[in-house]
C-alpha cells in the first residue's frame, strides 16, 4: 500500500519572497510539513518559476515569478513531485523554467509535464515502492492562457489533448503489469466552482482508458471530487498556498486573493496495485502568514460541506449535468451583465479606454487564438468518442 497526497496551485512568490528572507525557507509550509512526510507521494501544481533567470513576458499581463529559495521550501515542506504543466511555468522565459526544473530535480523533487520537446514534455514519471508503480502524466489546457506549448522541436509544457493522453495511457498499458497512472490537468475556468460540461467528459473518458486518478487545478478555487468507474477526479484542489499578485507592466492590475482562493483540500489516496483502495479529503486554509493550515476548526466543517454541494451536481450522468451546467451558467450571465452596467455607471468611457493598453489587447488576442485551438481540440475529442 502507497500513501499519495495531492494539493493545488503553488506559487511563492510575492509576498512570499520577503516572508522567506525574514523567516527562513522552511517557513511557508511548517504547519503541513509533518502530515506531509507520512506520505510516499506528495504532488502539486507548481505555477511559476522560482529563478533569478529571465524577465517577465510582455505578452502577458501577469507575469510571475518567486525567489529560487521556494524550492527549498517545497523540499522541506515535504513535496516530492511538482507539476510544471501550467499556464506560468514560462512567464520568465526559456531561461528561469529551465532553471526551475533543474533546482528542483537537484533538490530531489521530481517534475512533470515540461520538457525539450513534445515526446519529453509527455513523458511519465515513475515512483516505485512495495511493489507498486505509480505513473505521472501532466497537460496543460489551452484555455488557460499560457505560453511555450511543447511541439516536435520545441521545448514547452505537455499540451492537453486527448489523442495524447489516450496513447501515452496505452503506451505505459502496454508495457507495465498494473500500472497505477495519476494525471494531472491544468485547465477550466479561473474563479469557477464547477467544471466545464466538456471536462467532465474528458475526465470519464481518461478514466475509461485507464487512468486511476486526475487531479485538477488552475481554477484557484475548490471544486467537486467524482469516483468514476473505479477512479477518482478531483476537479480542482484551489489553491495551496498563493499570495495577492500584480502585474509588472500596468500599475493597479492585480489579483487579489479572496476567501475562497484560501480554502483548498488535500485528496489523501491510498493506493496498491489495483488504484484507489480509499480516499479522504482534508481541508486546508491559507492563514493570514501565508502558511497553508490543515485542521482549522472554524473552517473545517465550511470547506467539507462546500465539496459535499459542489460534488452533488457531479454524481449523474453526463448529459444531467450539461443541464445543470447550462442552468449555472444563464444565472451566472445575468449577475455578469448587471455587475457590467454598474461598472459602467461607475467609471467614465475615458477611464475604461485608458485600461486597454497595448499589453491587455495583446494577451487577449493571443487567448482569442489559444482558445480557438481548443475549440478543435474539444471537435476533434468529440469526432472520436461519438
Amino acid at each position: 500500500m502507497l500513501k499519495l497526497l495531492s494539493i493545488g496551485d503553488i506559487a511563492l512568490c510575492g509576498d512570499y519572497q520577503n516572508i522567506i528572507a525574514t523567516k527562513g525557507y522552511s517557513f511557508p509550509l511548517k504547519r503541513v510539513a509533518d502530515c506531509f512526510r507520512e506520505a510516499d507521494v506528495v504532488i502539486g501544481n507548481l505555477e511559476v518559476p522560482h529563478s533569478e533567470e529571465g524577465s517577465p513576458d510582455s505578452s502577458k499581463i501577469m507575469s510571475l515569478c518567486g525567489p529560487p529559495a521556494g524550492i527549498k521550501a517545497l523540499k522541506t515542506g515535504g513535496l516530492t513531485h511538482v507539476s510544471l504543466a501550467n499556464n506560468h511555468i514560462y512567464d520568465y522565459g526559456l531561461k528561469a523554467a529551465r532553471d526551475t526544473r533543474r533546482r528542483l530535480r537537484e533538490i530531489g523533487i521530481e517534475t512533470l509535464g515540461t520538457g525539450d520537446n513534445l515526446k519529453e514534455a509527455r513523458k511519465p514519471v515513475i515512483f516505485s515502492r512495495r511493489g507498486i508503480s505509480i505513473f505521472f502524466l501532466a497537460y496543460n489546457s489551452y484555455t488557460t492562457n499560457g505560453r511555450h506549448y511543447a511541439k516536435a522541436n520545441q521545448e514547452g509544457v505537455a499540451p492537453l489533448e486527448y489523442r495524447y493522453i489516450k496513447e501515452d495511457i496505452d503506451i505505459i498499458k502496454f508495457k507495465y503489469k498494473s500500472p497505477v497512472i495519476v494525471i494531472s490537468l491544468h485547465w477550466g475556468m479561473e474563479g469557477e466552482p464547477y467544471p466545464l460540461p466538456f471536462q467532465v467528459e474528458l475526465a470519464h473518458r481518461v478514466i475509461d482508458d485507464g487512468a486511476s486518478i486526475i487531479v485538477g487545478h488552475h481554477s484557484h478555487v475548490v471544486q467537486g471530487i467524482e469516483r468514476y468507474g473505479g477512479g477518482l477526479i478531483a476537479y480542482s484542489h484551489g489553491n495551496f498556498c498563493f499570495p495577492d499578485v500584480s502585474s509588472p507592466f500596468i500599475e493597479g492590475v492585480g489579483v487579489k486573493q479572496r476567501r475562497e482562493n484560501k480554502q483548498s483540500f488535500v485528496l489523501d489516496c491510498d493506493l496498491d496495485l489495483t488504484g484507489v483502495v480509499k480516499c479522504s479529503w482534508i481541508p486546508l486554509v491559507l492563514n493570514n502568514d501565508l502558511q497553508p493550515c490543515l485542521d482549522i476548526d472554524s473552517e473545517n466543517e465550511n470547506i467539507l460541506q462546500k465539496l459535499e454541494d459542489l460534488s452533488r451536481p457531479l454524481q449523474g450522468d453526463e448529459r444531467s449535468y450539461r443541464r445543470f451546467y447550462e442552468k449555472i451558467k444563464s444565472e451566472n450571465l445575468q449577475s455578469f451583465s448587471r455587475r457590467l452596467r454598474r461598472l459602467a455607471q461607475r467609471h467614465s468611457f475615458r477611464e475604461l479606454k485608458s485600461r486597454l493598453n497595448t499589453s491587455y489587447l495583446k494577451a487577449h488576442l493571443i487567448a482569442l487564438l489559444l482558445r480557438c485551438k481548443e475549440a478543435r481540440h474539444r471537435r476533434d475529442f468529440y469526432a472520436k468518442t461519438d
